[in-house]
């Protein structure tokens, strides 16, 4: 569980081709995308984790995925490869799985609850996996409320 993991464990991570991993601000990671996945596992480590409360939780799937409205997912929209913010994903867009297949987003809800949610900062790929999808170091801005 999330709440368990400690500074310096390592998690299942993509080393993503073209995705430049030095490059960590959210309007690189905004506007990258590609047309073709080209993805080898590798892990990486956590570096550092905070908590923060939150109010209101984006649950995709009817609960396949949770998270905060700046967290950023990496998933297939438009014809490409993207991150997506929580809050600009759609239903329709794909989640991308571990193993590179897709699950399309049938449902989103915005849950209207505060807690703790926890911002993971993992080395050197950025992007780590969580439930069984790929997802990116996030941004989170603390206790604030969602707007959907």
């Amino acid at each position: 569980m999330i709440e368990h993991l400690v500074v310096g464990d390592e998690l299942e991570s993509y080393d993503i081709a073209t995705l430049d991993k030095d490059n960590e601000s959210l309007e690189y990671v905004k506007n990258w995308n590609v047309a073709e996945l080209q993805h080898a596992p590798v892990t990486a480590k956590i570096k550092s984790i905070e908590e923060f409360p939150v109010v209101g939780i984006y649950d995709f799937n009817s609960g396949a995925l949770q998270s905060t409205a700046d967290h950023a997912h990496f998933v297939y929209s438009d014809g490409a490869y993207r991150f997506k913010q929580s809050r600009d994903v759609a239903v329709g867009d794909a989640l991308v799985k571990v193993d590179g297949t897709t699950e399309e987003i049938t449902s989103i809800e915005v849950l209207m609850i505060k807690r703790p949610v926890y911002k993971i900062d993992v080395e050197e790929y950025d992007v780590y996996c969580g439930n069984g999808y790929i997802t990116h170091n996030p941004i989170i801005k603390g206790d604030q409320p969602v707007i959907p």
